[in-house]
């Protein structure tokens, strides 16, 4: 009682530790799942500001696509304002040309009809002053008329004037318009260039936005990952601090019980001490009384011996009289015997006869039914295995087939691409090209013209250097696809090899199997022709045995481990010989589970030797090197084939 009372307190002690190291558990459990809550909810609003940030993001980047878009129109008005100024400045310069030429035409016109009036002027004049006295009165005429012509020369001389001043305010205002359209021209190209520049830094402020982006979503993921790594780690934790509490609640069950078990002990101790007092008292009183009843003993033991010897007087002379009787009684029981004997041994030896004749009935039938089954089961099998191997031959020719089309396919596709890429980039060149001669021919081209051509060459090598880099990178990525298809015709061919080896193991099992048909179709014909009568069933099944075991061979053989046999030595393996093919095994575990390491077609085996005089008497001795004798091994027959080399 002691020693259960000091369990029972090492036990309670025992469960209060447990008890104060859960309590303790707990506490830390509560106090990371408190932590890893607190780190949940920063998870969570960074998550959430995440998420407002792309929000911003996606807006921002709507905002620069719609701005990029106004730019773009901006620059396309302003393209037509230029080309609109530009075609107005050719057709005013080619009227200010065409208006000089007239303007010269028309001067020295005036200037030389001016010249030869004067000339006739000074003619008449001349002339006038030589006949002054002889032509008085027509001097007055002349005069007149000179004067009238005179007259219309200054008119027609002012009329010129008015119109070469014309003609010049004419030229002026076309001079100013040009000045103003070269200035709306210089404008419209600077406003070009720093809407380019605004265009560019546009794009690159995309460009950042789009990387903050994805480092943003990436980062959410991340976050993503982390909230799900925290949640099932919560979860695990929540399992735990629930495994933990029902612990607990076992342990402080368990505590209960003992608490329990310590009081009913207690009270059963108190109970069992007073037993002991009570079965101490009886212990003496049933003492006291054990004396009295060995004295009683004592004197009934002496009654009891005289009275056997009374008696044992009285079987001598009982057992004398027995004898007599009992000789004769065995005389007669031992004829009895021998005819129940006889009887018995009848009708056992009948009924074992009949017994044997249905167990070997019922055996038969049994062994025929389950032969048949295995029979049915492994045509069954055979049939499985047949059509999974004709099943994975067309699986294989599609895979390759199919392999093919998309090698063809794709390769297409790249050529078909890079021809575009080669036809684009050639017809460019020829433009540049087209370009590059037409400047060089013009002769009269301006400073303004060269910078026009400066920047174009500078964008035509930017684009050249924008289709270098295309060029290049669509050379990794038909780098990278030759790698990536090498990859996949690797993995093909490994996993041709590994059909064909799974096909090989296939055929080996089936063959095995045939055998393990053949066998059991020999065996079932041979209980069927033996069914008729059990004891020439008995024969016939020996006969059906002998026969088996001479149609198939089985047992261990020792075989070269590789070609040279000294240093490599021999191995034993499990041969099984049919009338078809040999089948080895590597132990007979693996016969059991029909899987040969190697299947010989025995049509197959043949055995050579050189000819004797003796064999081919008829053939000459020079042919004789020549002549081999081929041995075909067969289930039934040897054939002898003379072949010539």
């Amino acid at each position: 009682m002691s020693k259960s009372i000091s369990q029972f307190e090492s036990l309670n002690r025992e469960l209060q530790e447990r008890c104060r190291i859960l309590e303790n558990t707990k506490l830390q459990v509560e106090k990371d799942c408190f932590q890893l809550q607190g780190a949940l909810e920063v998870e969570r609003r960074d998550r959430s500001h995440g998420s407002e940030i792309i929000g911003e993001l996606q807006a921002r980047i709507t905002s620069l696509q719609e701005e990029i878009k106004g730019v773009k129109n901006n620059l396309e008005r302003v393209e037509e304002e230029r080309k609109k100024a530009q075609d107005m400045l050719n057709h005013s310069e080619k009227e200010k040309n065409n208006l000089e030429i007239d303007l010269n035409y028309k001067l020295k016109m005036v200037q030389q009809h001016l010249e030869q009036e004067i000339n006739e002027h000074n003619i008449n004049k001349a002339q006038l002053t030589d006949k002054h006295q002889s032509i008085e009165e027509a001097k007055s005429v002349a005069m007149y008329e000179i004067e009238k012509k005179v007259k219309e020369e200054r008119a027609a001389r002012e009329k010129a004037e008015n119109r070469i001043v014309q003609i010049e305010k004419q030229c002026s205002m076309l001079d100013f318009d040009l000045k103003q359209s070269q200035q709306k021209i210089e404008h419209l190209t600077e406003q070009k260039e720093r809407l380019e520049d605004d265009v560019k830094n546009l794009a690159l402020q995309l460009e950042h936005e789009i990387n903050k982006r994805v480092m943003t979503q990436n980062e959410l993921k991340m976050h993503a990952i982390e909230a799900d790594s925290l949640k099932s780690s919560e979860k695990q934790l929540k399992q735990e601090i629930n495994a933990l509490l029902e612990a607990k609640r076992l342990a402080e069950f368990e505590l209960a019980l003992l608490a329990k078990q310590y009081r009913g002990n207690e009270g059963q101790m108190r109970e069992l001490q007073d037993q002991l007092e009570a079965e101490q008292y009886f212990s003496t009183l049933y003492k006291t009384q054990v004396k009295e009843l060995k004295e009683e003993i004592e004197e009934k033991n002496k009654e009891t011996q005289k009275k056997i010897q009374e008696l044992l007087n009285e079987k001598e002379a009982v057992v004398t009289q027995l004898d007599l009787a009992e000789t004769k009684a065995e005389s007669e029981q031992l004829a009895r015997a021998l005819l129940e004997e006889q009887y018995f041994e009848l009708t056992q030896e009948s009924k074992k006869a009949a017994s044997r004749n249905r167990q070997e009935i019922t055996d038969k039938d049994n062994i025929v039914s389950r032969l048949e089954e295995t029979n049915n089961t492994l045509t069954k099998d055979v049939a499985f295995l047949t059509k999974e191997n004709s099943d994975l031959n067309g699986n294989i020719k599609k895979l390759e087939e199919e392999y093919i089309l998309k090698k063809e396919e794709e390769f297409n596709i790249i050529r078909t691409q890079y021809e575009k890429n080669l036809n684009n980039e050639r017809t460019l060149k020829t433009q540049a090209v087209n370009k590059l001669a037409e400047i060089m021919n013009r002769k009269d081209f301006k400073l303004d013209r060269k910078k026009v051509n400066m920047q174009d060459f500078k964008k035509k090598e930017k684009e050249n250097r924008k289709l270098q880099l295309e060029l290049n990178q669509e050379k990794e990525k038909f780098n990278q696809m030759v790698i990536k298809y090498q990859k996949e015709l690797n993995e093909m061919q490994a996993q041709l090899v590994e059909e064909s080896t799974y096909r090989n193991e296939l055929q080996m099992q089936l063959d095995s199997k045939e055998s393990d048909i053949e066998q059991l179709r020999s065996k079932i014909l041979d209980l069927q022709q033996g069914m008729d009568s059990t004891s020439v069933a008995s024969l016939q099944a020996d006969e059906a045995d002998g026969s088996v075991t001479e149609s198939r061979i089985e047992g261990w053989l020792s075989i070269p481990n590789k070609g040279n046999i000294k240093r490599y030595g021999w191995k034993k393996q499990y041969v099984v010989v049919s009338s078809r093919k040999i089948l080895f095994y590597n132990d007979e575990q693996d016969k059991e589970q029909s899987n040969p390491c190697m299947v010989l077609d025995i049509d197959k085996l043949f055995h050579v030797r050189p000819v004797t005089q003796g064999d081919v008497y008829r053939a000459e001795t020079e042919e004789i090197p020549k002549i081999f004798q081929v041995k075909r091994l067969l289930a039934q027959f040897v054939r002898l084939v003379n072949v010539y080399l």
